[in-house]
């Protein structure tokens, strides 16, 4: 499944893990936080850093390929709500809001086991209740923003045995 993968620099930090660990066990927390290169996304129009809420308040960043009013994407980065954060996938959201034309609103919600459940879909909720009121910081965008994200869990369990 691997070599299917459209990020290179994604596959080399899959196969270092893999090296890491034996190939029974799971890497441990403190390999998939640990820090990486990894390359810049494309340029946009801007990108901001966002705080949201007062208690707790959540770290969003905000994405947009131009000024104009936009579609609105909230995205919450997957992770199984444990790992990776606003930086890992600081280039999927700049593809994503180049490619769909759309403002992308990446949520940095609260992870476990540090938090447990539900911190994370609490977080994710407030933004996206937040966002629902089109805020100024946000820039023009349209009603009824949308969500998107992705799911380790998904990938792992739609794709079994499909190689």
């Amino acid at each position: 499944m691997d070599e299917a993968l459209a990020d290179p620099e994604l596959r080399d930090w899959l196969s270092t893990l893999r090296k890491q660990q034996p190939d029974t066990a799971e890497p441990d927390l403190a390999t998939l936080r640990a820090p990486r290169y990894r390359p810049g996304g494309p340029p946009l129009w801007s990108v901001r850093e966002l705080r949201i809420g007062a208690r707790p308040v959540t770290s969003a960043r905000l994405y947009r390929p131009g000024p104009e009013r936009l579609p609105l994407v909230l995205y919450a980065h997957g992770s199984g709500f444990v790992f990776v954060d606003l930086d890992s996938h600081d280039r999927v959201c700049r593809r994503l809001a180049l490619t769909a034309n759309a403002a992308v609103l990446s949520v940095d919600y609260r992870l476990a086991p540090e938090h447990p459940a539900p911190a994370a879909v609490d977080d994710l909720f407030n933004v996206a209740r937040w966002s629902a009121r089109l805020p100024d910081q946000v820039g023009p965008v349209m009603p009824n923003p949308a969500l998107a994200g992705r799911s380790p869990y998904w990938r792992q369990h739609a794709w079994q045995g499909r190689r």
